[in-house]
């Protein structure tokens, strides 16, 4: 069986991968200039230097190494799965922690501080004005306390008068006394000696005011008749797994193999002009499980992974809307507080009016203390300025917000597009390694095929063998292996089995029935049938220059 295609599919190949790789090259080299220039805060000049640089050596290794350039293709379709799903929320996230988050954190820290400064000036207020307030009360009683000095003074001095008084009377009751023994003594005297009476009262009288000034004292002048007065900080996943799916994709069959492709067409179309049992068309249950890559429909599988995966998603967004929310709402709780706070300053305190004490004395002290203390009073509420402690809060980040509004919305588009990106695999691997398509187009035809044999039809294969030749046929082995190779345990326990088939057609070869392709890592295996169609030229591994179908050359070459 030749194809003949115009032009010439190697190079055509080629043609479309470097184009590829150099949008490629360009998207990096975009990309890598933002991020140093967003993240690390790099100059302009050093952001263009570093991602041209790198941009450039991306380039020549994907040209340089065929391996490298698959590698960079799988990474494409791979930012649509899960790996860059996780890689692109974990860049959202450090955007919104480096941004709003860090706002966030800003602004409570200015909510404190004016919390701190209202309560410090609170604390003031409330102190002066309990000192205020017992001034009053403290004058009151310094005054009352004054008036009781006052009145004791005055009253020890009363006392001290009366008690003189009181001497001075008694000590005149006994000036009398005296003046009357006196007189009767005179009397006795001027009666009885020989002196004249008027030398003896003389005599008399001048001892009699001597006698009253030692009795009297102070008050002797009497005596005399004389008076005296004091507040206080992931691409490296894509990268991995596109080599892990790679890796799996060369050496395992049933990897990630459910679609159906051209390769998968041309086996069916060889069998049926053979006219050897077909596969196509797949029956109502076959379609649930396997598809062509270029279908719209969903195989099962992959709408449990859409839910699954966007469950996972509405949590981080939720978890996103919440921080970006956070930010918002504090800038504006907090510039409404500053908005209030600025109003009250215009309103204008009441005229106060000075009242003068005129006077001297406690009273008036007093008096004058009261007035200084409702003066201070009205000072205190021009200390109450809310606009001191009115909080500035720092504006949000909107072109930060528009920018993880723009990756989230593509995260949930990658996971509406992730089963048709990562079936763009398929396809970068057929067009890089054309003969492990065919292999795997081979091995899922023969598995779709034992997954239809029942107990009737194998029992009657057997008896059809044991007539015939029974070599190459199904077994039960074979049958069930195929059945339950979904199962990883399965897997385990019954094992691999790699039959020998036809690379075009599909049929299972016996032992020594078939024909080899000796080309070194060539793994073309045909029966004679199907060698003799193709003109004894390996349909895998043709040379141009023979007359053979070429166009699967592959892109290692």
């Amino acid at each position: 069986m030749t194809s003949h295609r115009t032009g010439n599919p190697s190079k055509q190949r080629k043609k479309w991968a470097n184009r590829t790789l150099i949008l490629l090259c360009i998207f990096k080299i975009i990309s890598l200039y933002f991020m140093f220039r967003q993240q690390f805060n790099f100059s302009p000049r050093t952001s263009c230097v570093l991602s041209i640089l790198l941009g450039a050596l991306f380039t020549g290794l994907s040209f340089v190494s065929t391996g490298f350039q698959c590698i960079t293709l799988l990474m494409v379709p791979q930012m649509l799965s899960k790996r860059g799903r996780i890689a692109l929320i974990a860049y959202v996230f450090v955007l919104a922690l480096s941004g709003p988050a860090r706002n966030t954190v800003e602004n409570i820290g200015l909510m404190s501080e004016s919390l701190i400064c209202s309560q410090a000036q609170l604390k003031v207020s409330i102190h002066e004005t309990l000192k205020a307030l017992n001034i009053p009360f403290a004058t009151l009683k310094e005054t009352v306390q004054k008036l009781v000095a006052e009145v004791e003074r005055g009253f020890m001095k009363i006392q001290r008068v009366l008690d003189g008084i009181m001497d001075g009377l008694l000590s005149t009751l006994e000036t009398i006394r005296a003046g009357y023994r006196w007189l009767a003594e005179l009397v006795t005297i001027c009666n009885g000696d020989g002196k004249t009476s008027f030398e003896r009262c003389i005599a008399t009288l001048e001892t009699s005011v001597l006698d009253c000034q030692r009795r009297l004292r102070f008050l002797g002048f009497m005596c005399n008749v004389k008076r005296s007065a004091k507040l206080i900080c992931f691409s490296a996943k894509v990268i991995d797994w596109s080599i892990h799916y790679k890796t799996n994709y060369l050496s395992r069959d049933d990897y990630d193999n459910c679609y159906i492709g051209q390769e998968f067409y041309a086996v069916d179309k060889r069998r049926e002009s053979m006219q050897l049992p077909r596969v196509l068309p797949l029956t109502r249950r076959e379609q649930n499980c396997y598809i062509p890559l270029t279908s719209l429909y969903l195989l099962r599988q992959e709408r449990l992974r859409i839910a699954r995966n966007a469950f996972f998603l509405f949590l981080s967004t939720i978890q996103i809307a919440g921080i970006v929310s956070a930010d918002y709402c504090l800038y504006w709780l907090l510039t409404i507080v500053g908005q209030a706070s600025r109003k009250q300053t215009d309103i204008h305190l009441p005229t106060m009016f000075k009242i003068h004490v005129i006077g001297n004395g406690t009273i008036a002290d007093m008096y004058r203390r009261i007035v200084a203390v409702i003066e201070t009073s009205a000072r205190l509420a021009d200390y109450l300025r809310p606009a001191k402690c009115a909080p500035d809060p720092p504006a949000p980040d909107y072109v930060r917000y528009c920018q993880i509004g723009f990756l989230l919305i593509s995260a949930w588009a990658f996971i509406v597009l992730e089963p048709y990106g990562l079936r763009v695999r398929q396809l970068i691997m057929a067009g890089y390694y054309p003969e492990r398509a065919r292999e795997r187009a081979t091995w899922l035809y023969n598995d779709i095929m034992l997954k239809r044999e029942t107990f009737v039809k194998l029992v009657l294969k057997q008896m059809a063998a044991d007539l015939g030749d029974p070599t190459g046929k199904p077994t039960w082995l074979d049958v069930i292996r195929a059945k339950t190779n979904h199962y990883w345990l399965s897997r385990m326990v019954l094992g691999s089995h790699h039959p020998v088939r036809c690379i075009l057609c599909g049929s299972d070869l016996a032992r020594d029935d078939y024909v080899r392709c000796f080309r070194p890592r060539c793994s073309g295996m045909y029966c004679y049938e199907c060698f003799l169609e193709i003109q004894h030229v390996c349909w895998m591994c043709g040379d141009p220059i023979l007359t053979g179908d070429s166009s699967d050359e592959s892109l290692e070459r």
